[in-house]
């Protein structure tokens, strides 16, 4: 299992209690963030590429809605029926 997908895996059922922007960076080429969890972990954004496609979105289904809106294979971690 790749680093990225591990990381996705362990963050699912958690809640998000804060994000953490480097002021230093985020704003440059590369870009550094943390999302910061109410158990006390975090998991770590960094790259030079590191862009959301806008903001909080309703919707959504399963794995097949998602291939079919946005014309992508994809692969649901977790569980979306929830």
């Amino acid at each position: 299992m790749a680093m990225p997908e591990l990381a996705l895996r362990e963050i699912v059922g958690k809640t998000i209690k804060a994000v953490v922007c480097d002021a230093n960076t985020f704003y440059e080429s590369k870009r550094r963030f943390f999302l910061v969890f109410t158990d006390g972990s975090y998991l770590e954004f960094f790259g030079n590429d590191v862009h959301c496609a806008d903001g909080i979105n309703w919707g959504g289904g399963d794995g097949e809605w998602y291939s079919k809106r946005f014309s992508i294979p994809a692969k649901v971690i977790g569980n979306l029926s929830s």
